[in-house]
């Protein structure tokens, strides 16, 4: 599936429909400059067959670094949780409690350590 196009009028490159930052963080995009293109002999051209040569002046690498909008916000695996340490934990001993987010298909862990003791 392709989500890029070039505007055959401006040259523009744009998106043919959205990107997903869970599903692709980068795109590598080769273009491949040519002066036969009004022929439309290039519009039905496997894009697999252009593999990218740094030494073929023709050709340009395209890195497109996808960004996140937060359409897919963190969500924690439980509604509760509960945690505790004895009076004698020392500050960066051991983690209070770790916790697990998901945030779209990602499941990161989160940790909770003690710093320092509240005077008390």
């Amino acid at each position: 599936m392709t989500s890029f196009m070039i505007d055959k009028m401006t040259g523009a490159l744009g998106l043919k429909s959205p990107l997903d930052r869970e599903s692709l963080k980068s795109v590598n995009i080769i273009l491949k400059a040519t002066e036969d293109c009004s022929s439309g002999k290039w519009d039905n051209v496997n894009p697999h067959s252009v593999s990218w040569n740094a030494s073929d002046p023709s050709l340009l690498l395209v890195k497109v670094l996808i960004s996140d909008i937060n359409d897919n916000g963190p969500r924690f695996t439980r509604k509760w949780f509960t945690a505790g340490v004895t009076r004698d934990t020392q500050p960066g001993e051991e983690p209070v409690i770790n916790l697990m987010v998901i945030s779209g298909k990602s499941l990161y862990h989160l940790t909770f350590p003690i710093y320092r003791g509240v005077p008390g």
